[in-house]
């Protein structure tokens, strides 16, 4: 039997021609790294080159225009509910003053619309206040 050592030889050419190639394109991988553009989006920070960039960029404008029409079209749509509630509760008031007039005792059913009017109210305006919270949130920043 020979008695050959098994030491990694072709590993270690590896190994080095790569340590040569980080030496020689030094200048190369530097001016690649600092020209990368930087961005943020939701908190994670990611280097890129400028088309991407700008492709993600693209796409994350058009994806805040979907979201800024939703939150459009649900402003809408709470202004409405909240025309409407209001229109409640003054003919809420307007039948508890007729009520009052009448001989009839029927208070307990207006006593529950004006509970129920008043839980709507509430929960409109935490709907507002989710709506301001998305309007908020910061998407996307670019750095160079």
């Amino acid at each position: 039997m020979s008695d050959k050592s098994n030491f990694p030889y072709k590993t270690l050419i590896w190994a080095l021609v790569a340590l040569i190639a980080l030496f020689l394109f030094k200048s190369q991988f530097e001016n690649a790294l600092t020209n990368a553009t930087e961005i943020n989006i939701l908190g994670v920070v990611i280097k890129t080159n400028d088309e991407n960039a700008l492709r993600l960029r693209d796409s994350l404008v058009h994806y805040k225009k979907e979201v800024d029409q939703t939150v459009t079209d649900l402003s809408a749509q709470l202004s409405l509910q909240e025309k409407s509630l209001n229109q409640l509760i003054i003919n809420n008031k307007d039948l508890k003053d007729k009520l009052k007039t009448c001989n009839i005792e029927v208070n307990q059913p207006s006593t529950l619309i004006g509970t129920d009017i008043f839980k709507m109210l509430k929960k409109n305006s935490e709907l507002k206040n989710q709506i301001d919270a998305i309007k908020k949130v910061e998407i996307m920043a670019f750095k160079k």
